[in-house]
């Protein structure tokens, strides 16, 4: 078991606005989409391939969580909708409060990352009496 600490900060100022540290273990292995952004491209009429723009890559992925305690789950669960689905807040994920990439593979730790639900449906699942997996989906910028 490890203890991720779920950092919510401002949108705007990056101010630390709250610090939630949930005990699980995390399944490595999820997939990561990446996508160029801020880039875009032209062929001209001699056929010739334009690319302007500063790219940067989005990373999408979806976060596994088990074994994690009713009381860290339902905390987890308030954190989901008061910091991030009410108030559009970005996070970090911390891992012994260093970042950390949960997995990622390319060493790119996940800092100012955005909730990419709608809701909270299917965030929290209990699988036992007081244990819960924890599903959500976040995107964030890997330069």
């Amino acid at each position: 078991m490890i203890t991720i600490n779920f950092v919510a900060k401002d949108r705007n100022t990056s101010a630390v606005i709250n610090n939630l540290p949930i005990t699980c273990h995390i399944v490595y292995g999820t997939d990561y989409a990446r996508r160029a952004v801020n880039q875009r491209s032209v062929r001209t009429a001699d056929l010739t391939k334009h690319v302007t723009g500063n790219t940067l890559k989005l990373v999408t992925c979806i976060v596994i969580m088990k074994n994690v305690s009713q009381a860290d789950g339902l905390l987890l669960e308030s954190w989901f909708e008061s910091d991030l689905l009410m108030q559009k807040n970005k996070f970090d994920l911390l891992l012994n409060g260093q970042p950390c990439n949960l997995g990622n593979g390319i060493g790119v730790d996940i800092l100012n990352a955005d909730f990419t639900s709608n809701d909270l449906a299917g965030v929290l699942t209990q699988k036992a009496p007081g244990i819960y997996l924890v599903k959500f989906k976040m995107e964030y910028i890997s330069v």
